[in-house]
């Protein structure tokens, strides 16, 4: 927006300087300073009305003088390798150790690798964190140095004993990681995978796992399609366990969506459906994608959220943490707001209240 209205408020032959579109994103594997380059452009001319040209910031492309020289021992090349397959730009030793020790094939010490970082000019040790000195020198290392599919699943099942230990950058990265490994499809019906991975890495993940699309028709298609309804980066961080929670029952896998439930707090859950994207599998009618309202029912077993619809009506209990059941509605409403039919062909589970 702030590009926008320097745009607005220039001559009619300005162009718009970004600069350091590199750091776009909150991890290494973003695809967001692509993204700005290939279409800020059109969306800052659609904002203000008139053609805007993007200038390349100074310095985008990092010249190759620039460099430094990679280690000729082949033990320090891997531990350099495992830095650069870290997603975050600070990211705790402890899970540096771990990579490295995943691909070296035997243990190495922190002391070891602190006193490598202390050597490396690329290299940043700030307390028990480590990182590059930038995202581009970061980014250049990786491409540099790239590791083999049999080398990326070694992370990632190293990556799976740091639970207990690393929560906050399993929960942010562990998709990126399994689409790297190939192993991201298998994962998806595992509810301590699905509870720990936060949104955005999960999105990052099927866009890695499915350079070509997405496959509509399953599990992976469900989550893409929340995703891209925009359900996810407005909720709360305990909603979006709901709306996966939600997928899951919709698709069947019950076993998995009960896990998911026992392991955290969901504020709304959904009691019973067979959910259908419109954007999906099968064409339909348009009356069969038909919805009249969305209500909210106070019924016996609590607030129960419904749509009136034909041939069925989706439900799903209310258990909001503040009591106020609201904010909930509000996501669902949007929901339906932007892909009518999506309830379509589901109905209130036994015994809890309808609305018809």
């Amino acid at each position: 927006m702030a590009a926008a209205r320097a745009a607005a408020e220039a001559g009619p032959d300005a162009q718009v300087r970004l600069e350091r579109v590199e750091d776009a994103g909150p991890l290494v594997s973003s695809d967001e300073p692509t993204r700005i380059r290939s279409c800020g452009s059109r969306e800052i001319s659609r904002l203000v009305g008139r053609p805007v040209t993007l200038a390349l910031p100074v310095g985008d492309v990092r010249p190759a003088a620039e460099r430094h020289e990679l280690p000729v021992d082949q033990e320090e090349l891997l531990w350099l390798a495992a830095a650069a397959a870290l997603e975050l730009s600070r990211s705790g030793v402890e899970i540096w150790r771990t990579f490295a020790t995943a691909l070296v094939e035997r243990p190495v010490t922190v002391e070891r690798l602190t006193e490598f970082a202390v050597s490396r000019p690329e290299l940043v040790m700030e307390g028990r964190r480590v990182g590059f000195v930038d995202r581009e020198a970061h980014r250049d290392v990786r491409a540099r140095l790239p590791l083999s599919g049999v080398q990326q699943r070694a992370i990632h099942r190293a990556l799976l004993g740091l639970r207990s230990d690393e929560s906050a950058y399993l929960g942010a990265v562990r998709p990126v990681h399994a689409a790297l490994a190939g192993e991201l499809g298998e994962w998806l019906t595992d509810s301590d995978f699905l509870v720990e991975s936060g949104w955005y890495g999960l999105g990052l993940g099927l866009a890695l796992a499915y350079p070509e699309g997405v496959p509509l028709g399953g599990l992976a298609g469900d989550l893409h399609c929340l995703l891209l309804e925009g359900l996810a980066a407005p909720a709360s961080h305990e909603e979006w366990p709901s709306w996966v929670h939600h997928t899951l029952v919709g698709r069947g896998f019950t076993a998995a969506a009960d896990e998911v439930a026992a392991r955290v707090r969901l504020p709304w859950q959904t009691l019973w459906s067979h959910w259908r994207w419109p954007s999906g599998y099968a064409p339909r009618p348009p009356a069969e994608t038909e919805q009249d309202r969305i209500l909210l029912v106070h019924g016996p077993d609590g607030p129960t959220l419904a749509t009136q619809a034909s041939p069925g009506t989706a439900t799903a209990r209310c258990t909001s943490n503040s009591g106020t059941p609201g904010r909930v509605s509000r996501s669902v409403a949007r929901a339906r707001s932007r892909t009518p039919g999506s309830f379509l062909r589901s109905r209130h589970s036994p015994g809890s209240s309808s609305a018809m």
